[in-house]
């Protein structure tokens, strides 16, 4: 394996395992094996573990996920807020609609666990509109929720994620963060064009008037 060209390193496991400690222990061999080549290169380490006592013995990687911990915060945010587990489940998992229901209800949720998280670049058409406005127009024209923009934080060089912000104008060097049914949306919001905007805005005032 080559990591000279490396921007960084993540290391998985097997969550099948029969023995979860024992493939801890193969992983962190892993990766203290390559930390000290990466270590003078400045590539980091990102190490998954199935116990969470394993994280002390991975204090090496820039972060540590423990599959155990993960479900129990799942569960603990549930406690307070109910359903959020299984908004953000629905969210991370990848799944395609069903064309059958025997519910109506089963057709409603199953459109929305249909959704996954993308993220791209802010279209032309939204640049310079404020945040409000551009999650509007997305949902009408498109179906796609824009619900939070990533800002280049030039102090610390790295992107910050900023829920709703509603009176924030949107920036070329923005980061969209959406929820939608598949890439084609995110590709639909991309061929908006300002003649849309002038349109929907347009008549947003007309109507406002009489």
């Amino acid at each position: 394996m080559c990591m000279c060209y490396s921007y960084l390193c993540i290391f998985f496991l097997d969550r099948n395992a029969l023995d979860p400690l024992k493939e801890d222990e193969r992983n962190t061999t892993r990766l203290w094996s390559l930390y000290c080549y990466t270590a003078d290169n400045n590539i980091p380490l990102f190490a998954c573990n199935l116990s969470p006592s394993t994280a002390l013995y991975q204090k090496v990687a820039r972060e540590v996920i423990c599959v155990r911990e993960f479900k129990h915060y799942l569960l603990a945010l549930n406690v307070r807020s109910r359903g959020a587990s299984t908004l953000i489940t629905n969210l991370l998992h990848q799944r395609q609609p069903f064309n059958e229901y025997d519910e109506p209800w089963q057709a409603q949720f199953d459109d929305g666990a249909s959704n996954e998280i993308y993220t791209a670049s802010p279209a032309p058409s939204i640049v310079g509109l404020m945040f409000s406005r551009a999650t509007w127009l997305l949902f009408k024209e498109c179906q796609v929720i824009l619900f939070a923009i990533k800002t280049y934080d030039y102090v610390k060089e790295s992107y910050e994620i900023v829920l709703n912000p509603g009176k924030h104008i949107i920036q070329e060097n923005d980061l969209c963060v959406y929820i939608c049914e598949s890439i084609k949306e995110v590709r639909d919001v991309n061929l908006l064009v300002s003649y849309h905007l002038d349109l929907h805005f347009s008549s947003i005032g007309h109507h406002s008037l009489s």
